[in-house]
């Protein structure tokens, strides 16, 4: 093109491209909402910035967006996965601004560098994992049970029916909504026997959800004030998915089994969870070396 579309334009051009990738059956209907969304913020930020294109975009200015986005969300109390979505939502939509020639270059190509980028794993201590534990005998036991012990994301946690649940055989088995993939989730004796008092306590049929008033917002909330009463600083869903994953890599599982149960591909969990498998064995060398 011999003149760079406009902010508004190129907001225009990445939505029919998410529209398209839905349209393919490439993203889930939650990819393409949270994607539109949180285009959405940036484009309109830079429009109140005065910036006019793509190619007019620095990494300084990239800085400013991010730093206004955690601010913003901090006071809005939805801190939620901190700057990581953000950096994926806004790689897409550089990426796919290169690959239609509207730009030359990703500015976060030249600033968010792939092996420092952040990933979002970030798994809760041992320690806050015993603080929220004790916390949610005094509420909320069933959602911290469903986030502590099946690593599930906000979105499943939210929908997940007593369908999926089997008792004899102790697993949860669950397509995700976010790719659509089929996991089958091991439990442990003591959860899947606290899952079975629930069970009978209310009574339900197959279909019905395991949280049946909970919403996404009211989740994220609950967690934020089990946090809260525990004592734990930013406490939100995700990190019990991250500290699942790192459980299973800490009690001698592999990077295929974290990529089995969550759902994910070897690839991503590779991505996410290397580092951790890497600080397990060094802790475990500098043991044997003592």
């Amino acid at each position: 093109m011999s003149v760079a579309p406009g902010i508004q334009e190129s907001e225009d051009l990445f939505l029919k491209y998410l529209k398209r990738r839905y349209s393919l059956g490439e993203i889930a209907s939650s990819t393409l909402h949270l994607y539109s969304r949180s285009s959405e913020t940036f484009f309109s930020r830079m429009l109140e910035l005065g910036v006019k294109s793509l190619s007019d975009i620095s990494s300084e200015i990239l800085d400013e967006y991010l730093i206004w986005r955690k601010s913003t969300a901090e006071t809005k109390g939805q801190s939620g996965r901190g700057i990581a979505t953000d950096i994926v939502v806004l790689r897409a939509i550089f990426d796919n601004a290169v690959e239609e020639g509207t730009i030359q270059k990703s500015p976060l190509h030249l600033h968010f560098k792939p092996e420092t980028e952040p990933e979002g794993a970030e798994p809760f201590s041992p320690e806050d994992l015993a603080a929220l534990e004790t916390q949610s005998f005094f509420a909320h036991r069933l959602e911290f049970l469903l986030f502590r012990w099946t690593g599930l994301r906000c979105s499943d946690v939210e929908q997940i029916t007593w369908g999926a649940w089997d008792h004899e055989a102790k697993t949860l088995h669950w397509q995700t909504k976010k790719r659509k993939t089929w996991v089958t989730i091991p439990l442990t004796k003591a959860v899947n026997e606290e899952l079975n008092q629930y069970k009978n306590l209310a009574n339900p049929k197959p279909e019905d959800r395991m949280l049946p008033k909970s919403t996404r917002a009211s989740l994220y909330k609950i967690v934020k004030d089990l946090g809260k009463s525990a004592g734990v600083k930013n406490a939100h869903p995700h990190q019990f998915r991250d500290s699942f994953a790192v459980d299973i890599l800490s009690r001698g599982g592999t990077i295929y089994d974290v990529a089995k149960v969550l759902g994910i591909t070897v690839h991503t969990a590779e991505r996410h969870y290397t580092p951790f498998t890497e600080k397990l064995q060094e802790k475990v060398r500098n043991l044997l070396e003592k």
